[in-house]
């Protein structure tokens, strides 16, 4: 029995250091395995990643701020322009007379026109029919050349003058203007470049109206 005895206590003696050797050495390899993989990149993450990824997101970068406020100064510029053109459409439909020339600008304007214009005009009909009674009563003879210039350039100081004549008067039904009205043509000249870009503003803005009501 107690040969019998031993020999159990030496079996049971001999598994527990195996046992023991191969839970070391298991957990040996184990760590060495943890230690290599997070010298590499590959072990688990850490705190501080962890923390990081259930945090906020990062903030955006200046440059998207700004681009995202620049689109924000654009949408809100447009619907400006929009309000505008629609007041202007209302102020116009309810006034009869909002697209009509004053009388007294109108008056002005031809009184200016006829005589800018008129004066250069009559001039060269006056020399036209100086240079035919001198050539078929004096027996004059000028070179066709010289006629036809004599001629032409009245009718065309004219016709600038007309134009004149219009954009120099003062537009302002209260303020009679100048006597040139040099003044006042540079005004009326911006007022009617000034049109031209609104009205082709405006017709972009109604079709984006139109798109928008579609």
């Amino acid at each position: 029995k107690m040969k019998a005895l031993a020999s159990i206590l030496v079996w049971a003696a001999v598994v527990g250091l195996r046992g023991a050797s191969g839970f070391v050495v298991s957990r040996s390899w184990r760590c060495g395995v943890s230690v290599w993989g997070e010298s590499k990149g590959f072990g688990p993450a850490t705190k501080k990643a962890k923390e990081g990824k259930k945090g906020t997101a990062p903030p955006s970068s200046p440059l998207l701020q700004q681009l995202l406020e620049q689109e924000r100064e654009k949408e809100a510029a447009l619907e400006r322009d929009i309000e505008d053109l629609k007041e202007r459409d209302a102020f116009v439909r309810e006034t009869s007379d909002a697209g009509r020339l004053p009388q007294t600008v109108a008056n002005r304007m031809a009184v200016r026109m006829a005589v800018l214009g008129g004066l250069p005009t009559f001039g060269g009909i006056a020399l036209f029919v100086f240079f035919y009674l001198s050539a078929t009563k004096n027996d004059v003879v000028f070179q066709p050349t010289a006629v036809a210039a004599a001629t032409t350039a009245p009718w065309v100081l004219g016709l600038l003058g007309i134009g004149y004549g219009a954009l120099s008067a003062s537009w302002d039904e209260d303020v009679e203007g100048s006597l040139l009205g040099s003044e006042e043509f540079k005004i009326n000249v911006k007022r009617i470049l000034d049109g031209v870009r609104r009205s082709a503003n405006d017709a972009k803005l109604r079709e984006t109206i139109a798109e928008r009501d579609d």
